[in-house]
């Protein structure tokens, strides 16, 4: 659902959210990933 939202707001004239957007989706995969593999450091 997220990825459909960014890819609307591709669609329109607002690529600044568009890139922050993609900014926070991949803050939250790198901490969620962090987070996995923060037991094995």
């Amino acid at each position: 659902m997220v990825i459909i939202t960014i890819y609307i707001c591709s669609m329109g004239h607002n690529v600044k959210l568009t890139m922050i957007g993609l900014a926070v989706v991949a803050a939250l995969t790198a901490g969620s990933a962090t987070a996995r593999s923060g037991k094995r450091i």
